[in-house]
């Protein structure tokens, strides 16, 4: 198996997988990608024939299992802790600020009026990833 979820939303973005697991079947992207993926000239965008191509993967490559089938197949969950160390003291309250930021965003979007409601979705939106990308750098060295 490559992946349980091998593409984000195009048929271009299989090819790759798709001809590493059977290059008989799938030989060149041109003749591939008119197929299966419109657009042609300003690059391979859309998707054409999704009926074919799903019968085509699904009869040659697509396995398709459930949870529930492969479950008991599975050991149990292990979960864990990480610790990261914190060096970087001015970095810690930087987050710390940022945190509470978005609890008060979160409050607003609650019990604001609708137009800083929506305004405040937007701002928490832009602070999620503001903090996604300064945990980022704790968890870099580790």
């Amino acid at each position: 198996c490559i992946t349980g979820t091998p593409a984000l939303s195009r048929p271009s973005e299989l090819f790759q997988q798709l001809t590493a697991v059977r290059p008989d079947v799938f030989r060149r992207f041109k003749e591939y990608a008119e197929r299966f993926c419109s657009g042609g000239r300003f690059g391979w965008t859309g998707c054409s024939n999704p009926e074919e191509l799903h019968a085509l993967m699904t009869s040659c490559i697509m396995i398709r299992r459930t949870k529930e089938a492969v479950l008991p197949q599975l050991p149990a969950k292990q979960r864990q802790q990480v610790l990261l160390p914190c060096n970087h003291l001015k970095g810690f309250h930087d987050i710390c600020a940022t945190m509470r930021k978005l609890e008060t965003l979160n409050a607003v979007k609650k019990e604001g009026d609708p137009q800083h409601v929506a305004q405040a979705g937007m701002e928490a939106e832009r602070v999620i990833m503001e903090l996604y990308v300064n945990s980022a750098h704790f968890k870099a060295p580790a």
